[in-house]
Formats: structure tokens, C-alpha cells, sequence
């Protein structure tokens, strides 16, 4: 498998990887902007960095793997971090919208 091959896996990893980066980098600046005293804010802002690098790890590992003759023998090297920082990302959001931001009493827009 050529280089230009591999460029080409690498395009289609980014264009599939691009919207829940996009999603997450949103939910990230959202919980950002309304933070409070509470810990909410820093489980959202965690599970996003988490979810990113695994994106991240996703589709630099696999570009690599890609430049070995047989990378399908090794795709598990690749696939064993993104799944655990994808279970931990999504347990972190998970774990912020649970604990979630206390409404004020008293307070109107």
C-alpha cells in the first residue's frame, strides 16, 4: 500500500472523525462559558478532552498503522486506547449531566 493510499485513509478518518470533534469542542465551550462553583463543568470539560484524544489517537494511529504492510494484525494497538478514552470520555459527560448545574433561586433574565 502506497503513501498516496494512506493519505487517502487518512482524508476519510478526519471527515468521519470531524463531527463529533465539532460536537464535543460545542459542548466543551458551553459547559466553559456557564460554569460555576460546582464540579459539573470540570467533568464536562474532561470527558471532552478525553473524547478528543481519542479522535486524535484514532486518526494519527491508524495513518501509521496504514504505512505497515499487514496494519489490520495490528489495528488493536490503535483500537484498545481510542475505546478505553472513549468509555472514560462519554463516563466523564455522562457523569457532569448527572451531577449538573444547580439552578439559582431567585434569578430571572
Amino acid at each position: 500500500m502506497g503513501l498516496d493510499f494512506a493519505f487517502r485513509h487518512l482524508i476519510t478518518q478526519v471527515g468521519w472523525a470531524a463531527p463529533l470533534a465539532i460536537t464535543a469542542l460545542v459542548i466543551g465551550g458551553w459547559a466553559l462559558l456557564r460554569r460555576d462553583e460546582g464540579m459539573w463543568w470540570k467533568l464536562v470539560v474532561g470527558g471532552v478532552a478525553a473524547l478528543l484524544a481519542a479522535q486524535a489517537v484514532s486518526v494519527v494511529g491508524t495513518f501509521m498503522l496504514y504505512q505497515l504492510d499487514g496494519f489490520y494484525r495490528a489495528y488493536w494497538i490503535v483500537s484498545l486506547p481510542t475505546l478505553v478514552l472513549n468509555v472514560v470520555g462519554l463516563a466523564l459527560l455522562g457523569a457532569g449531566a448527572v451531577s449538573g448545574r444547580r439552578g439559582t433561586q431567585g434569578t430571572s433574565r
